[in-house]
């Protein structure tokens, strides 16, 4: 965790950053011109720069320096968040359907979407914690939440902020995204043709 001066040069370098201030691939001054900036050490500026390359904000290139991202995440990076885990009752197939596309990178959303499993608003739940730092600081596109009675009250949810969509059914301050049920089956059915090897294959539907 950075120290609070490392955190407020943070801040000011987030700002420059996201603001255009400092432009994608732009290098970033040395350690030394920093320590002279803003009257600090080199082990604080490197704490800072820690925080942002865990955001994602700049890349380290070795002997070269710090540099600013190419790509921000919070253009292109998405969570998809649910309160259900994999091997436990709750975990529906439209869910496992969901984390398989999600895993082979087929959602549709031009950039990354990260899945976080099991979020259940406790301080020592390492999916939760990921997504408040994540609306704190702003630090991805947008948010894909699985409605749910957990995720229908977790703090972090509860005031505007990143824009998000819900999935499955009302959440505060997210409209409702209708999941295309048709393409779903017509993927299940074409895994099963696969399956079949060459048998006939029935599909009963209520559609």
């Amino acid at each position: 965790m950075p120290s609070r001066k490392a955190d407020q040069i943070v801040q000011v370098l987030r700002s420059e950053i996201l603001s255009g201030l400092r432009a994608p691939g732009a290098k970033l001054p040395t350690y030394d011109a920093f320590t002279a900036q803003f009257g600090v050490t080199r082990p604080t500026i490197a704490r800072g720069v820690r925080a942002l390359r865990q955001e994602g904000l700049v890349t380290v290139e070795g002997t070269r320096g710090v540099f600013v991202a190419r790509t921000l995440p919070h253009h292109s990076r998405f969570l998809w968040v649910t309160s259900e885990r994999p091997d436990t009752p709750e975990w529906s197939s439209t869910q496992a359907a969901i984390l398989e596309l999600v895993e082979r990178g087929e959602t549709g959303i031009p950039g990354e979407v990260i899945p976080l499993l099991g979020v259940d608003g406790r301080a020592n739940n390492p999916a939760y914690q990921t997504l408040c730092d994540a609306v704190l600081h702003g630090s991805v596109a947008g948010l894909l939440v699985s409605s749910s009675p957990t995720t229908s009250l977790l703090p972090v949810l509860q005031a505007p902020g990143l824009p998000r969509v819900a999935i499955g059914g009302p959440l505060p301050h997210a409209p409702v995204l209708e999941l295309d049920v048709a393409a779903f089956a017509e993927r299940a059915t074409s895994r099963l043709v696969r399956r079949a090897r060459g048998r006939r294959v029935a599909v009963l539907s209520p559609h």
